[in-house]
C-alpha cells in the first residue's frame, strides 16, 4: 500500500496538467485526433467507472511534454524495430505506410451485388433525365503492392473482388468510369514522382490526374487539354499517416495548376444545408465562366476525402457543380431536398469503403429529388 508520500505525490499528479494548461502549456495534437477534455465534474459522476476512465484519458492527454514522449516512442518503434505504434497504420517497405483499413477491409457486398447497385441507381437518374458516374479510387496498396514488402496480410476481400469490378466498370462506360488500368499504366512507365504519397492514404495531384481526365472525358468528350495542365513550384503535403503514427512529415510533390491563363473564372456560392454538417465545412456551388468547353450543365459531386482533395483541380472543367461529402448526405439525406436540379451525378469512392455502401441507397433522396 502507497504511504503518505505516494498519495501526495497522486495528487499533485493530478493537478499537473491544470497547471500547465494554466501557463499555456498543451500537449501538441500529433495524431491526428481530438484531444481529450476534462469530463464534468457532478456529484453522481463520482460513482461512475466511466468518468474515471475519461479522467484518465484527459490527464494521459494533457500532460505536458506528452507529444515528445510520443514521438520518441514513434521513432523507437518505427526507427528502430520498423514498427508502428498506431494500429490503424501499417508499415510498408522503406517509408512506405499504409492505413491498416485498406490491408484488413470489409466487404459487405460483393463485387456483382454493387455493380447491380450502380445499375439500379444510374437507370433511376436516367429516367430522371440525368446522366450517373460511379467512380472508385484504386486503394494505394492496389497501385503499389510491391510496397507492402514481406508482410504477411492474407488477401484482402478487395483484391479478390477487383477483377470482377474492374472488369464490370469497363463493362458500362456511360455509368462507370474505372480508374485502375490507367493508373496501374502510369506506374509502369515510371513518373518521376509517386502516385501516391509515401506517408499519406491519398494519392497525390500527379495520381489523380488520370482519373480527373477520365471523368471529364466520359461526359464530356473532347473537353479535357493536357495544354491547360501547369505543372509549376512545389505542392506540400502534411502526411495523415505520419501523424497516425507520431512522426509528422510534409511531402513534397509538384504542383498542378488547372487551367491558368485561358480565360477561366471560377465563382463560389454556398447551400445551407439546414444542420450541423460533421464532415466539411459547407456545401460549395461553383459556376465556371469561360469560352473554353466545360462539361455542360450542372453536376452534383457526392464525394470521400480522394476527391476532397482534388475538387480545386475538378471544378474548372465543370460548367457548374455542387459538392456534397457522402458522409454528410449520408447522416442527413434530407440535404438533397435542398439542392437545385442536376444534369449529372457523379458518387465517389475509396475502394476500401466501395464494398460497405450501397449507392443505390445513399442516393436514393437525391433520385426523389430530381423526379
Amino acid at each position: 500500500m502507497a504511504g503518505p508520500a505516494g498519495a501526495v505525490g497522486f495528487v499533485i499528479g493530478l493537478f499537473i496538467p491544470a497547471i500547465a494548461l494554466s501557463a499555456g502549456i498543451r500537449s501538441a495534437d500529433i495524431e491526428n485526433r481530438n484531444l481529450a477534455q476534462p469530463p464534468a465534474l457532478r456529484a453522481e459522476a463520482l460513482a461512475d467507472p466511466g468518468f474515471y476512465a475519461a479522467l484518465d484519458e484527459f490527464i494521459s492527454d494533457a500532460f505536458p511534454f506528452r507529444a515528445a514522449a510520443v514521438r520518441t516512442m514513434a521513432r523507437l518503434d518505427y526507427r528502430v524495430l520498423g514498427g508502428s505504434t498506431n494500429p490503424k497504420v501499417t508499415v510498408g517497405e522503406g517509408e512506405w505506410l499504409f492505413l491498416t483499413e485498406e490491408l484488413r477491409p470489409r466487404c459487405e457486398l460483393g463485387a456483382e451485388e454493387l455493380l447491380a447497385r450502380v445499375d439500379r441507381v444510374a437507370a433511376a437518374l436516367e429516367a430522371a433525365g440525368l446522366e450517373f458516374r460511379y467512380v472508385v479510387a484504386p486503394d494505394k496498396h492496389a497501385i503499389y503492392p510491391e510496397k507492402l514488402g514481406d508482410l504477411a496480410i492474407g488477401t484482402p476481400c478487395t483484391d479478390l473482388a477487383r477483377d470482377a469490378l474492374r472488369a464490370g466498370m469497363r463493362a458500362r462506360p456511360g455509368r462507370a468510369v474505372e480508374l485502375w488500368t490507367d493508373l496501374l499504366a502510369a506506374h509502369a512507365a515510371g513518373p518521376p514522382v509517386p502516385l501516391y504519397y509515401e506517408q499519406d492514404a491519398h494519392w497525390t495531384p500527379h495520381g489523380a490526374l488520370p482519373g480527373m481526365e477520365a471523368l471529364v472525358e466520359s461526359l464530356a468528350p473532347g473537353t479535357w487539354d493536357d495544354a491547360e495542365v501547369v505543372i509549376a513550384r512545389v505542392h506540400l503535403r502534411n502526411s495523415d499517416l505520419a501523424t497516425l503514427i507520431g512522426l509528422p512529415r510534409v511531402e513534397e510533390t509538384p504542383l498542378i495548376r488547372m487551367r491558368l491563363g485561358v480565360g477561366v473564372k471560377v465563382d463560389k456560392a454556398v447551400i445551407e444545408p439546414g444542420v450541423e454538417i460533421t464532415n466539411t465545412r459547407d456545401i460549395p456551388w461553383y459556376t465556371v465562366t469561360t469560352d473554353q468547353p466545360t462539361v455542360p450543365g450542372r453536376t452534383l459531386f457526392v464525394y470521400d476525402s480522394f476527391y476532397a482533395n482534388i475538387a480545386g483541380h475538378l471544378v474548372p472543367w465543370f460548367e457548374e457543380s455542387v459538392w456534397v461529402h457522402r458522409g454528410d448526405l449520408f447522416d442527413f439525406p434530407a440535404i438533397a431536398g435542398l439542392l437545385p436540379r442536376f444534369d449529372n451525378v457523379v458518387f465517389q469512392r475509396t475502394e476500401r469503403s466501395a464494398y460497405l455502401t450501397d449507392p443505390a441507397h445513399d442516393l436514393r433522396t437525391v433520385v426523389e429529388a430530381q423526379r
